[in-house]
C-alpha cells in the first residue's frame, strides 16, 4: 500500500514538471529554428513594404513612444552654434501586419530583426548641423513581441545639433540646446511622436561643461508632431578666471602705478605701452569669447581705452618732466607761498605794519588759509608781507602725477566692481530660475 502512494506521488510529480516545461517552452522560442521561422514570416509579410505604415487600417494614428538616454556632451562650439552628445535613443511602436497575420497564434516570445527588412520609423534631427540623414540606419536591430506586436528599437545616436550660444555673460555663461525630431512624410494624424522621458542616468561628467537641466516635451506645428528634448549646460569658469580675467583685472591696476615710478627712470613709457599690449593681445586670443556680444568683452575694451589714455597722459608727464630737466621758470604767474610750518613763518616787515597785521591765534590761522585758497591763481608778483615765490614744474609735476594716479586706479577699480557686480546677479538669477524650473528656451 505504501509502495502505491509513492508510485501516485511520483507520477503526479512527473506530470507536473511535465507542464512547467510545456509552458516554459511556450514562453520561449524553442529553438534557433523556431525563431528563424518567426523572423522568415515577419520578413515575407513586410517585403517591398517596408516604407508603409504597419497598420492594418490606414486611417488610424500611429503612436511612436520616444526616450532618450544623455550619456556624455562630447563638445560645445559657442562660436558656430554647434553641440555634440552622445545618446542611446529608443523607439516603441504597435505593429498590426504580422500581428494580424500570425499573433493568435504566435508564441508569447521575442525575436530580433534587422531594422532594414520591417518598417521603422523615419526620425531626422530637424536642427541638425550635419546632412540630416535618418537616426535609424538598416543595420539597427529591432525586437519584436510576437504575441503582442509591440516593436521596440534602441540606437546609439550621436547628435550634432544647431543651437543659439549666448555668451553674454561669459564666463559665466549658461547655454540652452535642443533636440528637434521629427518625421519626413507623415503628419501628425499618421504618426504622433510622444516623448516618454529624457533620462541621465548614466551621464559622464564633461571637463569644460556643467549640465543644468534636461527638458523634454511634445510639439505640434504645421500639422506634424515634434519631439523636443533640451538641456541646459553650463561653462565651469574656475578655469578662465584664473587664467585669463584675473591676470587682466591685476595688470588693469597695476597700470596706474606708472605714474608712481620715477619720472628720470626713463620706464614710464615702455611700462604704460607694455600694459596696454597685453589687453589687446588677450582680446585676440581663443580664449575670449568671438561671437555676440559679452560683458567680458565690454569690461576688456574698457580696460584697453583706459591704457591707451594712460599713454597719452604719461606723454604729458614727460613734456612737464622736460621743462623741469630743462629748467624753465613760468615768469607771468607766481604762488604765494601758503604752507608756513607755523605761524611765526609769516614776516613782518616794520612796526608800523605790525599794528595793521592780523592777531595771533585763530584769527592767524584764518588769514593763512585765505592765501591758501589763493595758492596757484594768476597773479602779478608784489610785494607783500608774505613770502611769495614762483610756480615751479616740478610742483606741477608731483601734482598731475597724485592727479592721474588716483582717477585712474579709481577708474580701474570700479570697472571691475562694476563687471563682478553684474557676474554675481546673473548668476543667483539663473539659479533661482533653475530651481523654479523657468529656464526653458
Amino acid at each position: 500500500m505504501l509502495s502505491n502512494v509513492i508510485d501516485m506521488d511520483m507520477f503526479i510529480s512527473f506530470i507536473i514538471v511535465y507542464l512547467l516545461l510545456s509552458n516554459a517552452d511556450e514562453g520561449h522560442a524553442a529553438s534557433w529554428s523556431d525563431a528563424s521561422a518567426e523572423v522568415e514570416k515577419i520578413t515575407m509579410i513586410y517585403k517591398e513594404r517596408t516604407d508603409m505604415i504597419p497598420l492594418q487600417n490606414t486611417s488610424k494614428t500611429l503612436y511612436v513612444l520616444l526616450d532618450i538616454e544623455l550619456l556624455a556632451i562630447n563638445d560645445f562650439d559657442d562660436v558656430a552654434g554647434i553641440i555634440d552628445i552622445n545618446t542611446f535613443v529608443t523607439m516603441q511602436w504597435t505593429e498590426e501586419i504580422y500581428f494580424n497575420a500570425y499573433g493568435s497564434n504566435a508564441t508569447d516570445t521575442s525575436v530580433t530583426i534587422s531594422a532594414a527588412s520591417i518598417w521603422k520609423p523615419p526620425l531626422i534631427l530637424v536642427n541638425s548641423a550635419g546632412d540630416g540623414t535618418e537616426i535609424v540606419q538598416d543595420q539597427s536591430q529591432v525586437r519584436i513581441h510576437l504575441k503582442s506586436g509591440k516593436c521596440e528599437l534602441t540606437e546609439n545616436v550621436i547628435f550634432k545639433a544647431s543651437c543659439q550660444p549666448n555668451v553674454y555673460f561669459y564666463p559665466l555663461d549658461v547655454h540652452v540646446c535642443s533636440l528637434k525630431l521629427n518625421t519626413r512624410a507623415y503628419s501628425s494624424s499618421e504618426l504622433t511622436l510622444n516623448v516618454s522621458s529624457f533620462r541621465k542616468d548614466n551621464f559622464e561628467k564633461n571637463v569644460l561643461w556643467v549640465l543644468r537641466k534636461t527638458y523634454s516635451e511634445t510639439l505640434y506645428h504645421d500639422s506634424k508632431s515634434y519631439a523636443k528634448f533640451q538641456i541646459t549646460i553650463r561653462r565651469r569658469a574656475t578655469n578662465y578666471v584664473i587664467n585669463y580675467i584675473l591676470p587682466v583685472a591685476i595688470l588693469s591696476g597695476l597700470n596706474p602705478f606708472v605714474f608712481i615710478l620715477t619720472r628720470y627712470s626713463g620706464e614710464r613709457a615702455g611700462y604704460s605701452v607694455t600694459c596696454f599690449l597685453a589687453v589687446v593681445v588677450f582680446m585676440n586670443t581663443t580664449v575670449a569669447p568671438r561671437q555676440g556680444r559679452s560683458i567680458l568683452m565690454y569690461y576688456l575694451t574698457g580696460v584697453m581705452i583706459t591704457s591707451a589714455v594712460i599713454i597719452l597722459a604719461v606723454c604729458f608727464t614727460l613734456v612737464i618732466n622736460r621743462k623741469i630737466e630743462e629748467k624753465e621758470r613760468k615768469s607771468g604767474p607766481c604762488c604765494c607761498n601758503c604752507f608756513p610750518n607755523q605761524v611765526e613763518d609769516i614776516s613782518i616787515p616794520n612796526q608800523q605794519e605790525q599794528n595793521n597785521y592780523p592777531p595771533r591765534g585763530i584769527q592767524a590761522l584764518a588769514y593763512r588759509l585765505f592765501y591758501i585758497l589763493l595758492m596757484c591763481m594768476p597773479m602779478k608778483c608784489c610785494r607783500h608781507p608774505i613770502e611769495l615765490s614762483e610756480l615751479r614744474w616740478i610742483h606741477v609735476a608731483n601734482i598731475v602725477d597724485i592727479s592721474f594716479f588716483i582717477f585712474f586706479f579709481s577708474f580701474e577699480f570700479l570697472q571691475f566692481i562694476f563687471y563682478i557686480i553684474i557676474l554675481a546677479q546673473q548668476n543667483s538669477a539663473e539659479t533661482e530660475m533653475l530651481d523654479l524650473g523657468h529656464l526653458n528656451a
